[in-house]
């Protein structure tokens, strides 16, 4: 019973070693094959990885662009690898990584029929990480200035009117951005403040959607800040109330702000006429 427990425990033995060394050998094999790139012509090689790319194997293709990079960096092929290098970043989410070998390539490849694309996706880079309009809008401003870069050098391009697209949302975003700072003094009651930057915004924006709305906040801006005021002051503020009211009469002509806007300035006229 002793050797047959004995030779059972050989037996099971045999066969994890036989299981171990084939999982090795299994192994290697696989490791070999995944890395069957590197046998490749350097031609072949970043076309291999530009087809990864497009595949959207952007981990791997970034695995062979770098090993190409390294093996063949003043080969001719490194300006191309480079490039597409750049641009696996976006795909593995890290756009600040892509904005920054872009930028280098421009430098490094200056003359390279692909700067005017880099230029392109080095905006875009940035717009990918710009923020909602509730937070900081440092990139979104740097993104807008990148796309007008690129379209100013080179106006013809093939991603041009993707550029101007990017602008007219960036803009859209800074718009928002200036409304709600505005609209914040209004909220914790800093009329004056909440004026003058409401009507920054009407000045800085002349194409805002929400052109009837900033107006009408004005108006009440002005009218709280009328009545709040110490008495002496009073008149005089509560006068330039009516005066905005005429002047953006026009603009709320069929806003669904102007009940509520002809109410402040019929209440203004009245504390106006009792008053004298």
């Amino acid at each position: 019973m002793v050797a047959i427990s004995r030779w059972f425990g050989i037996f099971i033995i045999g066969i994890l070693i036989g299981i171990s060394i084939s999982c090795s050998v299994t192994n290697k094999a696989h490791r070999k094959q995944k890395e069957a790139y590197k046998n490749l012509p350097p031609d072949s090689m970043l076309q291999f990885a530009i087809n990864l790319y497009r595949q959207e194997k952007y981990w791997k293709a970034q695995e062979v662009l770098s090993y190409l990079l390294e093996e063949y960096r003043t080969h001719p092929i490194a300006e191309k690898a480079y490039y597409y290098y750049a641009l696996t970043f976006f795909g593995v989410g890290e756009p600040a990584s892509a904005g920054y070998h872009l930028h280098v390539f421009i430098n490094r490849f200056p003359d390279s029929e692909l700067v005017p694309d880099a230029y392109y996706w080095k905006a875009y880079a940035l717009y990918a990480m710009s923020l909602p309009y509730n937070l900081d809008q440092t990139y979104t401003r740097r993104a807008l200035e990148a796309f007008q870069l690129y379209i100013n050098l080179y106006p013809n391009h093939k991603y041009v009117k993707d550029a101007r697209e990017y602008i007219k949302k960036l803009r859209r975003r800074l718009q928002k951005k200036d409304l709600y700072n505005a609209e914040l003094y209004y909220k914790i009651g800093e009329y004056l403040s909440a004026k003058i930057a409401l009507t920054h915004v009407l000045e800085d924006w002349h194409d805002l959607p929400e052109k009837d709305y900033v107006a009408f906040l004005i108006i009440k801006s002005t009218y709280l800040y009328a009545i709040n005021s110490v008495e002496e002051k009073q008149k005089e503020r509560l006068q330039e109330v009516v005066e905005l009211y005429r002047k953006f009469e026009l603009l709320l002509e069929n806003s669904e702000y102007l009940q509520e806007a002809e109410k402040i300035y019929e209440e203004a006229k009245q504390k106006l006429n009792s008053s004298s």
